[in-house]
């Protein structure tokens, strides 16, 4: 819940038993929500989160448990969360797979020597 930077606002999902610090906020799972629905309505939520908690005093912003408790996440039907969750997930899944091909194409085009790039960009070979 604190952090300047990347930390504050950050969720992730924990598949075993664990404890946590004063610093964390759990949400325990039961059958109203989905936990990867929830955790992807927070991320979708970072910014606004991080917003609200700007202005609150203190040396360093921070979301605490009556910020966080406040949330309302507007839930659709368990099967409908599990069909959200399956369909932002093969579009993250295709992101990554075009943001890989862009970076490998990008380390070819770098690694071309310059003069052959000049060449091809003034009009010569």
């Amino acid at each position: 819940m604190y952090g300047q930077g990347q930390t504050r606002g950050r969720t992730t999902i924990i598949a075993k038993p664990m404890t946590v610090n004063q610093a964390c906020f759990a949400i325990m799972p039961n059958e109203s929500f989905d936990t990867e629905f929830l955790q992807f309505w927070f991320r979708y939520s970072y910014d606004r989160l991080r917003k609200e908690t700007e202005g609150r005093g203190g040396n360093q912003p921070n979301l605490n448990g009556q910020v966080l408790n406040k949330q309302r996440a507007l839930l659709p039907p368990i099967d409908e969360q599990k069909h959200i969750v399956k369909s932002l997930k093969e579009k993250m899944q295709q992101s990554e797979s075009v943001i890989d091909k862009l970076e490998s194409q990008l380390a070819e085009i770098e690694s071309l020597p310059a003069s052959l790039l000049r060449e091809a960009f003034a009009g010569q070979g």
